[in-house]
């Protein structure tokens, strides 16, 4: 009975042995295990080891991460083209796939001159 399990499969690509995989999916599994061992062992859950890291700055107590914390060099930086970009801004889905259609539709005709 057990002679009658194929050992190998042969396909268009090659041979497919199940045995092989197994093999390399149990030594995977011990290298990922070992690798997760040899993580720091002072971590301690609940503490402000926890929380978000966001370039040093303090953040709300919840944990809550807001983009104004991540990008507010950015923002200031860029506060002249935002303050203009916040204008036209809509909301409407529909707009901003009328907005990259059209562009798409320039750029192609673009290429196709060149």
């Amino acid at each position: 009975m057990i002679s009658s399990i194929p050992t190998d499969i042969s396909t268009n690509e090659g041979i497919w042995n199940p045995l092989v995989l197994l093999v390399a999916l149990v030594l995977i599994l011990i290298l990922v295990y070992l690798i997760r061992a040899a993580g720091n062992k002072r971590y301690k859950k609940g503490t402000g080891q926890t929380r978000p890291f966001l370039s040093g700055n303090v953040n709300d107590p919840e944990g809550e991460v807001r983009s104004s914390d991540m990008y507010w060099g950015l923002l200031d930086a860029f506060a002249p083209i935002y303050r203009l970009l916040i204008r036209y801004h809509t909301g409407i889905v529909n707009e901003y796939i009328g907005a990259f259609v059209t562009m798409l539709a320039v750029l192609l005709m673009i290429l196709l001159m060149v």
